[in-house]
């Protein structure tokens, strides 16, 4: 299984939709956050399951979320570039640092 690594940038998209879902429900940021580990946990053990974007970097969906997950990978690793709604723009993905 793959090493995760998260950029700082993308913990930061996680934790502003969980404080977004967390102000409507609980419960939800809960269900939100456990859509996004499960994802996370699939790229570990499957990094190249979900086709390239642009050159090096992925797109997986959040199953039943309107989010998805930008990633790298490397040779034993995937970094998560960020984690946005699907109304962002993704093209801001290649702006951050690291990525």
């Amino acid at each position: 299984m793959n090493q995760i690594r998260l950029l700082a940038a993308a913990r930061k998209d996680q934790l502003e939709a969980v404080d977004w879902y967390n102000r409507i429900s609980p419960d939800l940021a809960k269900r939100f956050l456990f859509a996004v580990r499960k994802t996370i946990e699939a790229l570990a053990r499957q990094p190249d399951r979900y086709p390239e974007i642009w050159p090096g970097t992925r797109e997986a969906p959040v199953s039943r979320w309107p989010y998805c997950i930008y990633y790298k990978t490397g040779s034993d690793y995937v970094l998560i570039l960020a984690i946005y709604h699907g109304s962002r723009d993704i093209e801001a993905i290649s702006a951050r640092p690291d990525s």
